[in-house]
């Protein structure tokens, strides 16, 4: 009897795969073919991912300033860091990538206060907050500040992708994962290695300060985040 699947029991999706084996002339089974088909629940899926999404090209990187606070990108090195250009592109709920020619505008909306960003103050513009930190164009390239500021917190830059429906531009955003550090800062223990748990989320939390990982050693997947 086939196994039936109700819709109502897939938790926003489920892969379901189908092995094919042959009997070989020794009544040995061989496989021969494996087939997989993706199920999405729509109900059951998070409202984001109901929605069309963007992605940020280069939107994950890692800064780490040395014990005297001296940046990555300082010409003081011989081959200093060179921060990555940002791109975005538009999806639809499907991971279908919408046609360029169907955005309305591509805009970046910056920091420019306590922050370790730095953009040219020519292309800043007025954004809808009346502050000067919107930079419109489907690129943005950005350099970081020369030295360490444990105040400078307000690091992560979001793009805003307006797209015309029924006449009417509906904006698109997601923000970077920009993670800056120095070694020897509390948290670390003196080495010149970083590693960064991203946690995948759209709680803007995440991009406004730094979650503390708590691992209860009694029950190491107890983790929580405070």
């Amino acid at each position: 009897m086939p196994n039936i699947i109700e819709y109502s029991e897939i938790e926003g999706q489920v892969t379901i795969t189908c092995q094919i084996f042959v009997l070989d002339e020794n009544n040995q089974e061989n496989e021969f073919d494996v087939i997989s088909v993706i199920l999405k629940n729509e109900e059951s899926l998070p409202v984001y991912l109901k929605a069309n999404y963007v992605e940020i090209e280069n939107g994950d990187q890692v800064f780490q300033y040395n014990e005297m606070g001296i940046s990555p990108a300082s010409a003081r090195y011989e081959n200093p860091q060179v921060p990555k250009q940002l791109s975005c592109k538009l999806y639809d709920p499907a991971g279908g990538y919408i046609d360029r020619l169907k955005y309305y505008e591509v805009s970046w909306e910056v920091p420019i206060e306590n922050t370790l960003i730095r953009v040219d103050n020519s292309l800043l513009q007025t954004g809808p907050s009346g502050l000067k930190n919107k930079v419109i164009g489907e690129v943005l390239n950005f350099s970081i500040a020369d030295e360490y500021d444990y105040n400078a917190t307000n690091n992560q830059i979001i793009c805003e992708i307006k797209m015309l429906q029924d006449g009417q531009p509906v904006p698109y955003r997601q923000s970077t994962n920009f993670f800056f550090g120095k070694i020897g800062e509390d948290g670390t223990n003196g080495t010149d290695v970083v590693a960064k748990i991203s946690p995948i989320n759209i709680n803007d939390t995440l991009a406004k300060e730094v979650l503390t990982l708590n691992i209860d050693k009694t029950d190491a997947d107890n983790i929580k985040t405070e």
